[in-house]
Order: structure tokens, then sequence, then C-alpha cells
């Protein structure tokens, strides 16, 4: 059991550690969007995101708890079988199963899908003045590019890359602890989970920004322009924006 708690220990704290980069990683800057130029239209646009995200929210809510599901349920079923079983040659892997569990759920937790709740939290702010709807709108637009980067991380690299080295690690431990089958199993049904977890989360985020961006437009950068100008000395550089 001193083995047991040992690889608890070491392999949560990778798991946690892993989640909470992955939930930072997630967080989505200033989308650039141009100033409304009437009340009608932070009406349209508030419309527009509303209706975007509750047509997607039934994917995205039964994503977000059939896969908490899954991951709860390695947690339990490794837990248990590591705290039964006294084969120590199979035990590594009951402890790795259940931490990538946790893992799993850990970042689920910390990285919900943000479609999952539809415009649930937008219908809860208050519109009864034009400061008011800015900042719903501000809300919305925001709900918006995190919703494109959550389908941006289906084809990422790092997500993937992060699927296939965290259980390869985990590959790795039991391996060292004696039993390469085990091993080897426990890497293939990890990576083939991890990677339907990935491809499997609502795909429309990037499609609904670009259709915004394109009915709604996005704020013009200010140009810049120099030119050299006759001074009574010479010349000087005039920049203009």
């Amino acid at each position: 059991m001193r083995l047991t708690t040992k690889l608890f220990t070491i392999v949560l704290a990778c798991s946690i550690g892993l989640a909470s980069g992955v939930a930072r990683a997630d967080v989505v800057g200033g989308g650039g969007f141009s100033v409304p130029s009437s009340g009608s239209e932070i009406d349209q646009r508030i419309a527009f995101i509303e209706d975007r995200l509750d047509a997607h929210r039934k994917h995205a809510y039964y994503w977000q708890w059939g896969w908490m599901g899954v991951y709860a349920s390695g947690l339990v079923l490794g837990t248990a079988r590591a705290i039964a079983s006294d084969d120590n040659e199979h035990q590594a892997d009951y402890v790795v199963t259940a931490i990538k569990g946790a893992g799993g759920v850990a970042r689920m937790y910390l990285a919900p899908h943000p479609a999952r709740n539809g415009a649930d939290e937008l219908r809860a702010m208050p519109a009864n003045s034009r400061d008011a709807k800015m900042r719903k709108l501000a809300a919305a637009e925001q709900l918006l590019m995190d919703n494109a980067k959550a389908t941006e991380r289906r084809w990422s690299e790092k997500a993937h890359a992060a699927n296939v080295l965290v259980n390869l690690a985990g590959a790795g431990i039991i391996w060292g602890l004696g039993s390469p089958s085990d091993a080897l199993a426990s890497a293939l049904v990890g990576i083939t989970v991890g990677t339907a977890n990935i491809l499997s989360a609502p795909w429309y985020g990037e499609d609904d920004l670009a259709e915004y961006r394109s009915r709604f437009g996005v704020a013009q950068s200010p140009k810049m322009s120099w030119k050299v100008v006759p001074t009574l000395g010479g010349a000087a550089l005039q920049v203009t924006w």
C-alpha cells in the first residue's frame, strides 16, 4: 500500500498541474470588434450571439457532462481496484488509471465548455440602459470568442501532444514497475479516449465568430503614415495617425 500512496502522490501532482495549465491556456484576449453605431445594433449583436450559444447548448452540455462522467468512472474504478488489489503486477495500472481519471475531471471542471449553458448567463444580465447593454454585449462577445477558442482546440497540436505525452508518461510508470503488457494497453486506451474527447467537442465556434465579424465588422486599426517635409533648417520627418 505504500507503493500505491507514492504513485498517487506523484501522478496526481502532475495531472493537476497539467489541468491547470490547460485552463490558463484557454483564456482569450480582446476581439477587436467595432463599436455599435446604435442601440438597435447592440440588440442585434446580443441576439445573434444568444441565438448561436443556445443552438449549440445541447451538444456542449452533453459533451461536458458526458466526459466528466467518463473520467469520474475511471477515477472511481481505478481507485477501487488499487485499494482492493494485492496484485502488485497490476496495481500500478489501477493507480495510473485513477490518476488520469482525476486529471480528466480536474480539466473538465477547471476549463468547462463555454457553451454548456447556452446564453443563460447573458439573459441573467440587466439591459435597462445603454451602459448595461454595452456590458452585456462585451460579455457576449467574450463568450463568442471563448467558444471559438474551444473549437480551435480540436485541431490544436498542443492539445493532442499533451494527450499523447500524459498517456505515455503513465505507461512509462507502469512499465517501469514491471508490467509491460499493462503499460501498452494503458497507453493505447488512454490516447484513444483522450483523442475522442478532443475531437468530439462542439465544432461550430469558429464559424459563428467568423459570421459575427463578417456581419458586424471589426474595429479598424489606426493607420500610420510618414513623410519628409521641408523646414527652414532643412527637413523633418512628419508622422500622422
